[in-house]
Formats: structure tokens, sequence, C-alpha cells
């Protein structure tokens, strides 16, 4: 089997172990709630209302953070040095 197929393979089990899983969670909480109470906790955490806001919020964490790091790198004396020394082989081949 090579590697797609098995990442494939890997790729069905865990969503059927996900879908099992989910399953025990929804008659645990039928058991232990009832099932109108259960039905409004269900509905609740299938809600992903403002997903898409955490997912934008936590790229431009992370966007400010290369950022910063690449600042410093660039900041640093020899990143400097070696930049102005590309800039003036370019210039005087020109």
């Amino acid at each position: 089997m090579n590697h797609t197929a098995q990442d494939t393979e890997n790729a069905r089990a865990v969503a059927a172990a996900s879908e099992a899983a989910a399953e025990a969670v929804q008659l645990a909480a039928v058991k232990t709630l009832g099932a109108r109470r259960a039905a409004s906790w269900s509905a609740r955490l299938q809600d992903d209302t403002g997903a898409t806001t955490a997912e934008y919020a936590i790229l431009t964490l992370a966007a400010v953070g290369f950022a910063g790091v690449l600042a410093l790198v660039l900041s640093s004396g020899d990143v400097q040095g070696m930049l102005a020394d590309l800039v003036g082989e370019a210039l005087n081949r020109g």
C-alpha cells in the first residue's frame, strides 16, 4: 500500500472513530440530560459561528510573529552588510 492509500485509509478510520465518539457522547447526553435538553446541547456544539474570525485572528498573530522575527534578522549588522553587498553588485553589473 502506498502512502496516499495509507493516508486515505487513516483518514477514513479517524472519521469513523470521530463519528462513533460523537454518537457515544450524544447517547450519554440523552441519558443524562433527557432528549430535549440533549438536542439543545448538541445544536449549540455544532454551531461554528465565529470560527472564521478566530482563524483570521490566529493567522494574523502568526503573521505578526513572523514579521517580528524577520525585522530582527534584517536589522542585524551581518545581514545588512550582505544585503548592501548584494545591491552594490547588482548595481555595478547594470
